[in-house]
């Protein structure tokens, strides 16, 4: 009788034993199989869930973009580029004390590719007295379209130009003087239309100012090509300022273009625009390392209830699968005592004990594999596919047999070892 057909009849003559032995093999297994697929389950979630949240942030980034310009059109003018003599403490006042520079300082700084600023609005202001207004005493800015920085995308203006023959009131001026939108008036002698009349801003000049055409101001104050300032917006966007702070020195940029000039800046809107964009980036970034760590917990979690779940089952299969051999080897002395008498070999019994222990090791590893993935699929309610890393069903094949082999090694061996006169005797 050959090696495998004594398997065989074993396995179908002690099916109780056998299955026993098979449920233990499927046990360990599964939980194994099923331990590491709710891992890989666990893993692909997270992987899903951090994905959803960055393209979130992302979404927030562009849409947070979206607001930046918004504040920034808000916000206004925040850096000024004025005559190096001026008076920081006297930067609002009209005139700048008489201070003046040639208005082609604008298309230099334009063209000079500095990308830390934006929006270039030349300026000239003084204070004047309307003669035909019952001499009142106002602010009279001439300014012009914003002028484009070289490299840059065009960009809508914060500050439309006044059309020639047309003047912008501040709001107090035109309280003062009972003008409203649409009057004819007249302006140092020019005939002039009130064009718009500006909202009250508080705290400012702009309340008192009269606004004109550039060259129109220049003609009247007699000071053609000349302006006191140039107003312009610093650009605080990543990729214009990667330091720390997000606002560089710009004025040594800016010196080295108009070296007889000055740049100040008006430091609390920068800041209020900084912090907002910092504070808008540091909690998507908290929220998506808040969920990192939470799965990185859960995994934990599960990690370590495995660890010590797996072993236990494992070990487990492994002394069961001992004792169903040895109950096995009691129970059948004397079958195994007439076949060394017929004269079997001791390795055959052996290889029939093993053989046996190889079957229920494959059929665990088949069997268990199936039930550990049905518990995956059910736990983390993910597809087959998503679940089966094929590495790990491999060894898993190969780690099975090897068990149900090592748990029946001893039993295995004491059968093969008796010897068939003191068995038979005893019989």
């Amino acid at each position: 009788m050959t090696i495998p057909r004594l398997i065989l009849r074993e396995l179908f003559y002690r099916r109780v034993n056998s299955l026993l032995g098979l449920l233990a093999m499927i046990a360990a297994v599964a939980c194994l199989v099923g331990t590491m697929a709710v891992l890989r389950g666990h893993d692909v979630q997270t992987g899903r869930i951090l994905d959803v949240q960055q393209a979130e942030i992302e979404k927030a980034s562009k849409q947070l973009g979206d607001d930046y310009r918004k504040i920034v059109l808000k916000l206004g003018f925040n850096v000024f580029i004025v005559p190096d003599d001026v008076d920081p403490d006297k930067l609002h006042e009209a005139g700048l004390g008489g201070k003046e520079m040639p208005q082609e300082y604008v298309h230099q700084l334009a063209n000079a590719g500095i990308l830390t600023i934006d929006h270039l609005l030349p300026s000239l202001s003084a204070s004047i007295v309307w003669p035909e207004q019952n001499n009142a005493q106002v602010i009279l800015t001439g300014i012009r379209g914003e002028v484009a920085v070289a490299g840059k995308k065009r960009k809508r203006p914060l500050i439309q130009p006044v059309e020639p023959g047309e003047i912008v009131l501040g709001a107090k001026v035109a309280e003062r003087l009972g003008l409203k939108e649409g009057d004819q008036t007249k302006l140092l002698g020019r005939d002039v239309k009130v064009a718009k009349v500006e909202q009250q801003v508080r705290g400012t000049n702009n309340d008192n100012t009269v606004w004109i055409d550039l060259t129109a101001a220049q003609e009247l104050l007699k000071k053609e090509g000349k302006i006191t300032a140039i107003q312009a917006i610093n650009c605080l966007a990543p990729h214009c300022h990667p330091d720390e702070s997000g606002i560089p020195a710009i004025d040594e940029e800016v010196a080295r273009v108009l070296p007889d000039t000055q740049v100040l800046i008006d430091m609390g809107k920068a800041r209020t625009r900084i912090e907002a964009r910092k504070r808008a980036a540091a909690e998507a970034t908290a929220n998506l390392e808040r969920e990192k760590k939470t799965r990185g917990e859960i995994k934990g979690q599960l990690v370590r209830f495995s660890s010590i779940l797996v072993p236990l089952v494992i070990v487990g299969a492994g002394v069961w699968i001992a004792l169903m051999l040895l109950i096995n080897l009691r129970e059948r002395r004397g079958e195994i005592g007439i076949l060394r008498a017929l004269g079997v070999k001791a390795k055959a019994i052996l290889a029939v004990f093993l053989g046996k222990a190889l079957v229920l090791g494959i059929g665990g590893a088949v069997l268990g594999s199936v039930v550990g993935l049905l518990i995956g699929m059910t736990y983390t309610d993910m597809a087959l596919g998503e679940l089966v890393e094929p590495t790990s069903l491999v060894l898993v094949f190969f780690a099975a047999p090897l068990l149900a082999i090592i748990a029946s090694w001893i039993p295995a061996m004491l059968a093969a070892q008796q010897d068939p006169a003191v068995v038979l005797s005893e019989e």
